[in-house]
């Protein structure tokens, strides 16, 4: 399993200069144009591959993970949203219960760090980012 995480393209908030935080909008057409580079640059991996799709609810990630999967031919994928992968204060955590390696492969890539370093992930264990 690859697991891709990608911040959503631009949006006229940000395009604004705005802070938006859960504000919904949609993207420019410099967002689209960053959305289609991105599956671009993906496609020659992806496409033909079975993709499972996940975004927040907010439009501005909707619409980037559409752009990316009708260049990797995965227009009709089901996209799942959630409003657990939106923007939250500090308060808010999100807990992820899988596998070993599925574990290991996320927690190396959240904390940036090499997979020697996350060997000890074992039944029931805690990685804290």
């Amino acid at each position: 399993m690859k697991l891709y995480l990608i911040r959503h393209a631009e949006n006229h908030g940000n395009a604004k200069g705005k802070i938006i935080s859960t504000t919904d909008f949609e993207l420019t057409e410099k967002g689209i144009a960053q959305s289609l580079r991105i599956g671009q640059r993906l496609c020659a991996e992806l496409e033909g591959k079975p993709v499972s799709a996940y975004c927040s609810c907010l439009a501005r990630a909707r619409q980037t993970l559409q752009e990316i999967l009708r260049c990797i031919g995965q227009q009709d994928a089901v996209i799942t949203q959630s409003h657990c992968l939106k923007e939250m204060d500090d308060a808010h955590s999100v807990i992820v219960v899988s596998h070993g390696i599925t574990l290991r492969i996320l927690t190396n890539l959240l904390l940036n760090r090499p997979d020697s370093d996350v060997n000890d992930l074992n039944w029931g264990a805690v990685c804290k980012a």
